[in-house]
């Protein structure tokens, strides 16, 4: 029977994966922690610690739903692991 989800470990993997092809002039988790952060709101709207994007990092916690659909609009399909396909070439036939 396929699995209709995604196991714990391979969330994490997709979701650092998709941190650092948002950010990709980050230098490290730290660096990227810090340039993430401001573009993901708490409940009350402020920008979250960039500690929590450095546990997202980490493997200790995954991103609230809220926070993967922000992930997902920065990296558009390359988060599910399609590849993107460059804007001059959408539509042409």
């Amino acid at each position: 029977m396929p699995r209709a989800v995604l196991d714990h470990d391979a969330k994490m993997n997709r979701v650092i994966a998709a941190l650092w092809a948002a950010f990709p002039e980050a230098t490290s988790s730290h660096d990227l922690a810090e340039r993430a952060a401001p573009y993901f709101r708490n409940r009350q709207g402020q920008p979250i610690d960039p500690k929590t994007v450095r546990l997202w990092l980490s493997g200790v916690s995954l991103p609230r739903g809220e926070h993967v659909f922000v992930l997902i609009g920065m990296v558009g399909a390359g988060f599910f692991g399609l590849p993107l396909q460059p804007a001059a070439r959408r539509g042409a036939r």
